[in-house]
């Protein structure tokens, strides 16, 4: 089977096929070039992340700094203009085309890249500052805003989307802390008041990109083999979903070797809870249940435009699809979804420790506390029964995996929308006063 072939058994409105955009209209080739090569830029400017990120105080930046310093990084932007001259060029052209992943392969995406150039253009913002140019900082913020609204059209992952939400975020908490500390004048004001009153993007881009990461959804669910028995089956999930686990060590991100014991135990639970079951996986019916997933996703976006994000996410989670996502999602540990962090597998002081920081990070959420709780072998084999029992587990944990996380992404949409209208009655206010 392909993922055409899997498409053709989802609805036709989340059927999502690219048409290329131009390449003399396309942003997207000029920042590839900005960002080439970028990851020593991005290591060499932590030194000020109180600069651009803030300091531990919400709204609050560290002072430029004075002298020998500011020199530094008045060399540094001097030295990467460049980038920031291609970036700039790419704003012209008006929007990107993300390129596509290989559906079910490695995620590619210079989104992530992008966040160095967004730091470079706040520090440059803040150099104008300095030199007593506000009106041209607020300029640099919009043109970032600029560039969180062209990547929402890009048509890219939810990765990417994310990324371009967080474009968006970081550009209005500049506008913000101008407004609080620096002189601007009157057009400078109603400019960021129109750009605050413009039309949202966030949910049209959310609806298109469900349906990118559907696409690439079902290139993960092909390669999971059917029909097979259950152990060839077994082997195929650990292989797809679980041979590569990552963990952070000395503040990097590590690949864990296979012959790892807790990469080992999670293989051993997976053959475990399938041994014996005459028909794991429907790979078709899947594909159904998950198009239907989406549907439902998307006409949620649409929504938004008109009800509040609370509304229609209880909306949708009360639906009887989703009810059966939630129930059949109940069949499977925590533990064995790709999410869950290797640092908490097994009987060690070191991943008791780790169970309880990440509880305790959710103010010890009774629901966190369970979901890092790891089953006894008494709960397993209850497990494997109710699995045995159950038409296309493998399926179901597909779905649970891969369905719509859409009370997080509503719930980013109506905390953005509302940090619009706060910040344009903000402008709203000082254009009175004036």
């Amino acid at each position: 089977m392909s993922v055409d072939e899997l498409l053709g058994h989802v609805p036709p409105e989340v059927v999502y096929r690219r048409v290329p955009l131009p390449p003399q209209q396309n942003a997207w080739p000029l920042w590839e070039e900005a960002v080439a090569g970028i990851e020593a830029v991005s290591s060499e400017i932590d030194r000020w992340s109180d600069l651009y990120w803030g300091t531990d105080e919400p709204g609050e930046y560290a002072p430029w700094p004075t002298d020998e310093e500011a020199g530094d990084i008045r060399e540094l932007l001097r030295r990467e203009q460049w980038r920031l001259d291609r970036f700039e060029e790419g704003l012209d052209r008006g929007r990107p085309q993300v390129p596509m992943s290989e559906p079910g392969g490695e995620i590619v995406s210079t989104s992530m890249e992008l966040r160095t150039i967004v730091r470079l253009r706040w520090l440059l913002a803040r150099s104008h500052v300095a030199e007593g140019r506000a009106d041209e900082a607020l300029g640099i913020c919009l043109g970032s805003l600029r560039a969180g609204e062209m990547l929402f059209l890009g048509e890219g992952m939810i990765v990417d989307w994310l990324l371009a939400l967080a474009f968006y975020g970081l550009a209005w908490h500049g506008v913000g802390w101008l407004l609080e500390n620096a002189e601007l004048n009157r057009e400078s004001l109603h400019r960021a008041l129109a750009a605050l009153r413009a039309e949202s993007p966030f949910a049209d881009a959310l609806a298109t990109s469900l349906k990118v990461d559907l696409v690439y959804d079902l290139g993960t669910l092909d390669r999971l083999p059917d029909p097979a028995d259950a152990p060839v089956l077994a082997e195929a999930l650990y292989r797809n979903a679980f041979s590569r686990r990552c963990i952070f060590g000395d503040g990097e991100l590590m690949e864990v070797p296979e012959s790892d014991p807790r990469v080992q135990w999670v293989r051993e639970k997976i053959h475990f809870l399938l041994d014996d079951h005459p028909r794991p996986f429907d790979k078709i019916a899947t594909a159904q249940i998950l198009g239907r997933a989406h549907v439902e996703a998307v006409r949620a976006c649409d929504e938004l435009e008109h009800k509040p994000a609370d509304e229609v996410t209880k909306a949708l989670e009360a639906s009887p699809l989703n009810e059966q996502i939630r129930g059949k999602a109940e069949l499977w540990p925590n533990v064995l979804i790709p999410m869950f962090s290797l640092e908490a597998i097994g009987d060690t002081e070191e991943a008791a420790q780790y169970r309880n920081s990440m509880v305790e990070l959710f103010d010890d959420d009774p629901e966190m506390r369970e979901f890092y709780r790891i089953p006894s072998d008494e709960e397993f084999a209850a497990m494997r029964q109710r699995i045995r029992e159950t038409e296309n587990p493998v399926g179901w944990w597909f779905i649970n995996t891969t369905a719509p996380a859409t009370r997080a992404y509503f719930g980013f949409v109506a905390r953005e929308n509302q940090r619009r209208e706060e910040l344009a009655e903000r402008i709203t206010r000082r254009l009175g006063s004036e």
